[in-house]
Order: structure tokens, then C-alpha cells, then sequence
């Protein structure tokens, strides 16, 4: 986006006065802008209160008819995605906020939609999605359902057979398309917007021309319009433009010095809590830390134990898996669980069913029902996992914008791993597609204000190193330019026999240097004793 500047603002005026000049809309007399058909001054009322933004547009113009029609076509479109099948279309919700700008705490706007039903239906599926409604699951079945309670608390007035005849219409016209026929209909409804919002504007500055009103704030009236449709059409609504200076971040700093410091949660690991100060700062989020493996060392242990020691520190987590399933992704968390809190019978592969014997683990019910109360009582945070096969990064997006316009409380999302994503097409090479992922996923863990612990691969070239280094992560640099802290795990190398149950972390990168409570250390390499029975780190050395 160019950069608005107090010397362009007269410039575009000028150019805007010039075009009017050349088809002899205005003219020039007395050294004063007229209107070409004003031989007398006074303005006639009528023909400027035709000249309104509001009036301006003749019902029957064709131009006007079409971009109506095109853009309800693109809101039913968006809406139907939203509500058609039985399965949770929040991620779908999530990708047109996400393609608007909006930030998690932010609604899409209802000057968005050109029917008042649409402006209904876009404030309820909202509503689910935030959270803010007895049913969480967002589809047309559910809209209904929530529809057809708060009829009955009397907290609506309406009809439940029109709300749902209009809901199960708008979910079959989008039965049978794609995922692009989505992105192409947030497109269309943009740029249509936009044009709105540009037209509405021409009148304006014509109306004011004729009303001899200040050129300044016509200009700037203008200018306004015309970043707002830029704003519109570039995905950034929820972001302002203005440019801070120190009298206007005044407040802001002296309540960022004031207030009262949150402690930092602890992952449950020493050797990543010393990289991070002491652990995940609530109220420092947006960070990018990376955990670095080969196949089959024990990455995904690692940040299971680190996200499960975060929940059990009290933070909101939350866990999205391309490699394992939702079955295996809640079975080695509560494993952890189970080795923290003594359940023993409760390994991971037990819980998976892969047991030779069809039973229910000992202590299985008693362990849940631990676990609810620990988090009912606040002892405990949140947990949340999806499992999402053949996913790009715009898919994990989707969930984390998801995720906390849900549970605004969520302080750290893992993605495990990085590498196993789905390419995203338009890129000349992997390695640039993987940059731009990155660069992808980082800005979105810091608009939704979450820690990103990210699952990397390294390249074979570790394997023959004396140590991983930051040049080993695969791909691409920026993965490790960006991050705040990186580690690298290995089997250890040193040991007489070989044991997969020992592994040496590599403190790669620690922006921040490293601390365990007020002391400032340095530490090159920890060992890690690790149970896989319970995705549990059992020990550690440091050194």
C-alpha cells in the first residue's frame, strides 16, 4: 500500500478538479469553482438532495441491478458454506473473517450484508462461533436448534418455519461446490463492496463541490473512502492505518507499566522453560518456537509433554496434528496425564485400544473424572486437539482464528509438524512455497495473540553433523530467523548402547539468552530421559 503523505492529498484534489474542468462539469469564474449550468448561485434544494449518496443511484439502472444481484448472489454463497452438511463449519466461518482481516475479537460488520435476514443469520452464526450460545457446533442444523430455543426463552420474536425454510435454502445453494467457490464468492462480495463504497463516495465529492463546502475535509472525506474500499478489498478491516505517536500510546504505555505481571507458565520442561524465560507469558504472546527432530526421535513426544505440562499449568492449549489422528492425539495426552497423576494403568497404547485384550483401562473413568474436576475448579487449563490430514497452512489458520474467537483465553497452539502440511500452489519451488507458509503461520499466531510451538524436520545432513544446527531445519531459513527459541533433538550420541528413551536437546537459538528464576545461565545441551509409555519427560540433565 503507498504510504498517504500531506502533499498527495492536494495532489489527487487537483486531479479530481481537472477531470471535472476537462467535461465541463465545473468552471472557473470569478477565480472561484462553479458548476458549468449555474448561472445564478443559489443551488436548487431538489437537485442536491438528488445528488445524495442515497438517492444518487437510479433504481433501474442496469449497472446498479447487476452488482446487486451479484453481490446477494456471494452472500448466499458464504452464508450456504457456513450452514450447509452436519459437520462444524466454524473453520469455514474462521477463513472469510481471516479473509476480511478481522481480528478475534472483532464481528463481521453488518454493513457487509445488503438483506436484513443476511445481517440475522451473519450475528447468530457469530454468536456460535464466538462461543456465545448453548450449541457449539456451527452448521444450519444447529443455527435452527439455537433459533428454535431462544424462541422459546422469548429472547427472539420471529418464525421458526420462515427462519428455517430461509436457512435450508441458503445451505443447499451451496451443496456440491468447492472450497475455491468459496474464496472466489469472499473475492466477489469484496471488490463488489468496494465499488459501493467508491460510487457512494463520487457522489459525495460532487454533492460537496456544488455545496462549496471546505476542500480539505473533501479531500480527506475522499481519501477516507478510498482506503476503507482498499482496506475492504486487501483482507485488513480490523486493522487501522493511523499512525501512533507518544502522546497517543501514552495510556497505553503507562497501563503496560503498571499493571499486574502475569507469571509465565511453565511447559513442565526445565530445558525449554530456561530458553523462554520461565515459560509462556500470557500477556507477551506471538512468539515462534521451534522443535526440531528426525523421524522417529521424538518430536511429537517432546511437544506433546510440553503442551500437556502448559494445560496443567493453567494455560489454554491448543494441539493440531497432520500426522496423528484425533484418537491418538487424545490418547497420548492423557497418557501424560495419567503419569502425572498416577493413573499408571492409562499408557498411551492402551488407551489407543492397540492392547491385546478388548478392556477398559484400570482407573480409566476415575482419571476423567479427575480431570473435570481439576478443570472446573481452574486448577488445570484448557486442552483443545484436532486432527487435520492433508492440510495447508491456510487450514491450521483457519483453526487457530477458530480456537480463540472461541476460548479467548488460549495462550499456546502446537502444530505438529510443519513439514508434513499440504503445499499450497503458486510458487515457483519448495522452497519458496515453505517461506511463505512460515511467514503465513507466524503472522497468524501473532494476530490471534498465541505462543506457536512448531514440529520440524531436519535434513539428512544433522544425521552427519557432530550436532544439529539451525541450518539442518528443512527447506527454509526463515523458519529459524523468525523464532524465538529453537531446539534440536537427537538420540545421544555418547552413550555406550543405544537407548530411545535418551535424547539430547540442542539449545539452537535462545533470542532472549536463557534464565531459570533471576539467574542468567548458559547451557548448550540438556539430556532428556523420556517415557513414550506416557509421552512424559521423567528427567533431565543440563549442561
Amino acid at each position: 500500500m503507498d504510504t498517504l503523505t500531506a502533499t498527495s492529498l492536494p495532489e489527487q484534489v487537483l486531479g479530481a478538479v481537472d477531470a471535472a474542468l476537462a467535461a465541463g462539469t465545473v468552471v472557473i469564474q470569478d477565480g472561484q469553482l462553479q458548476l458549468a449550468a449555474e448561472a445564478e448561485p443559489a443551488a436548487d434544494d431538489a437537485l442536491l438532495s438528488n445528488l445524495d449518496p442515497s438517492n444518487s443511484a437510479p433504481k433501474d439502472d442496469p449497472s446498479n441491478a447487476s452488482s446487486g444481484e451479484c453481490s446477494l448472489e456471494q452472500e448466499r454463497l458464504i452464508l450456504g458454506f457456513a450452514l450447509h452438511g452436519e459437520q462444524d463449519n466454524s473453520p469455514i466461518w474462521a477463513r472469510f473473517r481471516a479473509a476480511l482481516g478481522l481480528r478475534p475479537d472483532q464481528s463481521v460488520p453488518d454493513s457487509l450484508w445488503s438483506l436484513p435476514l443476511h445481517q440475522q443469520l451473519s450475528s447468530e452464526i457469530e454468536a456460535i462461533f464466538q462461543g456465545q450460545r448453548d450449541l457449539r457446533t456451527l452448521n444450519g442444523h444447529t443455527l435452527i436448534e439455537s433459533t428454535r430455543l431462544r424462541l422459546e426463552r422469548g429472547q427472539i420474536k420471529g418464525s421458526l418455519q420462515q427462519i428455517s425454510a430461509d436457512i435450508t435454502a441458503l445451505a443447499r445453494d451451496a451443496s456440491g461446490l468447492i472450497a475455491n467457490d468459496l474464496q472466489i464468492a469472499i473475492e466477489l462480495l469484496q471488490s463488489t463492496r468496494a465499488r459501493t463504497l467508491l460510487k457512494a463516495a463520487g457522489s459525495e465529492l460532487e454533492l460537496a463541490l456544488r455545496r462549496d463546502r471546505c476542500i480539505e475535509q473533501v479531500a480527506q472525506t475522499m481519501l477516507n473512502a478510498i482506503e476503507n474500499a482498499r482496506a475492504l478489498v486487501a483482507g485488513r478491516l480490523g486493522q487501522s492505518i493511523e499512525l501512533e505517536c507518544f502522546s497517543s500510546e501514552r495510556e497505553t504505555l503507562l497501563e503496560a507499566m503498571t499493571q499486574e505481571r502475569c507469571s509465565a507458565i511453565s511447559t513442565g520442561i526445565a530445558a525449554l522453560d530456561m530458553d523462554l524465560q520461565g515459560g509462556v507469558q500470557p500477556s507477551d504472546t506471538g512468539k515462534l518456537n521451534v522443535i526440531g527432530a528426525r523421524t522417529g526421535v521424538g518430536k511429537t513426544t517432546v511437544g506433546m509433554a510440553a503442551a500437556m505440562g502448559l494445560a496443567l499449568h493453567g494455560a489454554g492449549v491448543l494441539f493440531l496434528s497432520s500426522e496423528l489422528s484425533s484418537r491418538e492425539i487424545t490418547a497420548r495426552a492423557l497418557s501424560h496425564y495419567a503419569y502425572r497423576r498416577d493413573h499408571l494403568a492409562c499408557r498411551a497404547w492402551i488407551l489407543e485400544g492397540r492392547g491385546r485384550r478388548r478392556e477398559v483401562a484400570s482407573g480409566f473413568e476415575a482419571m476423567l473424572s479427575q480431570w473435570q474436576q481439576e478443570r472446573d475448579a481452574g486448577v488445570i487449563g484448557d486442552f483443545h486437539s484436532k486432527a487435520l490430514f492433508h492440510a495447508t497452512a491456510e487450514d491450521m489458520i483457519d483453526a487457530m482464528h477458530a480456537a480463540k474467537a472461541r476460548n479467548p483465553g488460549l495462550s499456546a497452539v502446537f502444530i505438529d509438524h510443519f513439514h508434513a502440511l499440504r503445499p499450497s500452489k503458486g510458487y515457483i519451488n519448495r522452497s519458496q512455497e515453505m517461506e511463505a507458509r512460515i511467514l503465513l503461520l507466524y503472522q497468524a499466531a501473532k494476530a490471534c495473540q498465541l505462543d506457536l510451538f512448531l514440529m520440524a524436520q531436519l535434513n539428512r545432513d544433522a544425521c552427519l553433523s557432530d550436532a544439529p544446527r539451525l541450518d539442518h531445519i528443512n527447506g527454509t531459513d526463515a523458519i529459524a530467523q523468525l523464532a524465538t527459541a529453537v531446539w534440536l533433538l537427537e538420540f545421544e550420541r555418547n552413550s555406550e548402547s543405544f537407548n530411545p528413551g535418551v535424547l539430547q536437546l540442542t539449545h539452537a537459538k535462545c533470542r532472549n539468552g536463557q534464565r531459570v528464576g533471576d539467574d542468567f545461565i548458559h547451557c548448550k545441551t540438556s539430556i532428556l530421559q523420556v517415557n513414550r509409555e506416557y509421552n512424559a519427560i521423567t528427567s533431565e540433565a543440563h549442561c
